[in-house]
This record gives C-alpha cells, sequence and structure tokens, in this order.
C-alpha cells in the first residue's frame, strides 16, 4: 500500500493518542484490552490505527462525558412551530438585538435545515442557526454593512450536493438560567450534535468553503476562537467578525465531515470513470 494512501486510512500511535486525548499508559492498555483497533501492515514494524475506528471512539468518549454530567438532553431539527420558543430564549441573551420570530420564519421558509435545538426534558435550553447565503450576502455580515437581521431571505442557498457554500452561524445560544457548568454541558452537547449533521451532509455531498460568525461578548469569542475561527474584521464597540477556512482546518469538528466529503468525492469519481468507459464501449461498437 503507498504511503499517502496509508497516511489517508490510518493514524500512527502518537497521531491517535492525540485524537482520543489520553495518556500513553491509558492508551496502551486500551490496546491490549481491544478498546481500540491496531493493525500491523505488511512490511511495517508499527502497528497502525485506523481513522474511522478512532474518530468514532473519540466520538463515544465524547458523548459519554456529557452524559454522565446531564442526562435527560435531545437534540434535533426546529421547525416553524418551535420559533416562539427560541426566539424567547434569545431575547434572554440579546434583548432588543435578537431576531424576532419573523426574521427567523423568513429564513427557514427558505432552507428548513438551517436551525438545530437541545432541549433538556422537553424545555429549549440551547440552539444554533447555521445559514448558507450567497457570496454578496456573507460579505455585507461580515464588514458590517447588514446586521443578520437585515439580511435578505431570498439570498438563502439549499443545502445541494457539489456546490460551494458559504454559511453564517447566526446564533448559537445556551440558556442562562442555570450554573455556567451546566451552560456548557448543554454547548458541548449542541456542538457534538451539530457536528453529526455536518458529517451526514458530508455523506450526501455538500461542500461547505467557509463558516462565518461574529460575536461582542467575551464568551462568544472564545467560543470562535477555541474553535479555530480566525478574527477578520472589528466592527466596531466590541463586535468581530471571524471566519474558518474549511480547507485548511483541523478542527475537530470538521473532522468527519470532511472524511465523509471525501469518500462522496471518490465514490462519484468511481461512478464517473465507470460510465465514462461504458459511453467508449458503445460509441467503438
Amino acid at each position: 500500500m503507498k504511503s499517502d494512501k496509508i497516511k489517508e486510512l490510518y493514524y500512527t500511535a502518537a497521531e491517535a493518542r492525540k485524537i482520543l486525548d489520553l495518556s500513553d499508559d491509558r492508551f496502551q492498555y486500551w490496546v491490549r484490552v481491544g478498546r481500540i483497533e491496531k493493525v500491523r501492515l505488511p512490511g511495517r514494524k508499527q502497528y497502525l490505527y485506523p481513522k474511522r475506528s478512532v474518530n468514532r471512539l473519540a466520538k463515544r468518549i465524547e458523548a459519554a462525558i456529557i452524559a454522565e454530567e446531564e442526562e435527560g438532553l435531545e437534540f434535533r431539527k426546529a421547525i416553524l412551530n418551535d420559533l416562539e420558543e427560541e426566539h424567547a430564549l434569545s431575547y434572554l441573551l440579546f434583548g432588543k438585538g435578537a431576531h424576532t420570530v419573523e426574521t427567523r420564519k423568513a429564513f427557514m421558509e427558505q432552507n428548513p435545515d438551517i436551525d438545530y435545538h437541545l432541549y433538556k426534558d422537553d424545555e429549549l435550553v440551547a440552539f444554533i442557526n447555521f445559514i448558507p447565503f450567497q457570496h454578496n450576502t456573507v460579505m455585507q455580515f461580515i464588514t458590517g454593512q447588514k446586521r443578520g437581521r437585515e439580511l435578505d431571505p431570498s439570498t438563502v442557498e439549499q443545502f445541494v450536493p457539489n456546490k460551494p457554500l458559504e454559511c453564517i452561524f447566526m446564533e448559537m445560544a445556551t440558556t442562562p438560567t442555570v450554573p455556567p457548568g451546566r451552560r456548557t454541558v448543554y454547548g458541548e452537547q449542541l456542538l457534538l450534535g451539530f457536528s453529526e449533521i455536518l458529517e451526514e451532509w458530508g455523506k450526501q455531498g455538500v461542500v461547505f468553503t467557509k463558516f462565518y460568525a461574529t460575536s461582542s461578548t467575551p464568551t462568544g469569542i472564545r467560543i470562535l476562537r477555541t474553535a479555530h475561527f480566525q478574527e477578520i474584521n472589528d466592527l466596531g464597540r466590541g463586535r468581530l467578525a471571524f471566519e474558518l477556512d474549511i480547507s485548511t482546518s483541523n478542527a475537530k469538528m470538521l473532522r468527519e465531515y470532511k472524511e465523509a466529503v471525501e469518500e462522496w468525492e471518490k465514490e462519484e469519481d468511481a461512478t464517473s470513470h465507470s460510465e465514462g468507459r461504458k459511453r467508449s464501449r458503445r460509441n467503438t461498437k
């Protein structure tokens, strides 16, 4: 097997330890008891670790940690009837800056797959809006020409295969009515659920090029920087614009999405080559 193919499919021990965030001793123990899958390829002395297996384990570890701290959580896609409750939570945090229910409906009516909620015992505790817009609209937003509520809903794009998309994280919020530690859990669970949505889009060939967001709060800015977003504009009054370039980012949230897109592209290439060969044979008859 060629070295580039090996790097595509397998982690080294050091890489796998980093992904799983394990000490060397714990990593070796998990390997011995079979919790971590290992393989030794012909002609190689060192074991390697299948990426898909390691990535799935990393996600299970993360989910287990969250589940231990909080039970009764449900992540799901929002529908129009959920937007009153979403607005109420947003208003608690952003006051008059919160988007109206009408603005939220206008965006969702253009694309019903842009809004995701987290519930604790049927009460909304966190949500995230993720909206693909045409390029000109994105530029208006990140340069401060227009606020989110002023963007033209007709420029909202659809999540379709093989069409490069730029997306705005319009709002991400967790309830302020619980202790900070629990808000952190809600935020982590929200992002974990959203990363699985991204992976599903990747499997369908949805291609994201860049993500954008703005924030004026210390917590929001810290979250964006931790997620590897880069500051690109100071919009004044403490509000900053951020960008995440999907092609160069190593953000954990994107890892399985990017692998899913690569698999989809390979399958598309294989299908295209197969159809090309069939046409060639027909034309030579």
